[in-house]
């Protein structure tokens, strides 16, 4: 389970919204499609709220969390695009 235990908050359920693009790539390996696609398509996982005992941290207690993501030496910047779709 994504949510922490105890903690109020929105689940976003980022293990499916993994094997969901993990799913989307190997598919597109398997029918040999490689390279950037001329349709962009995008992959939604619904989010859930989930009542807990604590309310989750305020925003200003998470600016310390890195805005990049560092894959095989290269960087990445994510901006949130709405639900629980990132655009790199």
């Amino acid at each position: 389970m994504d949510h922490a235990k105890g903690i109020a908050g929105v689940d976003y359920h980022f293990s499916d919204i993994g094997a969901s693009a993990v799913s989307l790539v190997v598919g597109e390996l398997n029918t040999n499609q490689y390279g950037i696609p001329e349709i962009r398509r995008s992959i939604s996982v619904e989010s859930v709220w989930k009542d807990g005992a604590h309310p989750p941290p305020s925003p200003s207690s998470l600016q310390h969390l890195p805005r990049t993501i560092n894959r095989g030496g290269s960087l990445l910047k994510c901006a949130p695009v709405g639900g629980n779709r990132l655009v790199a």
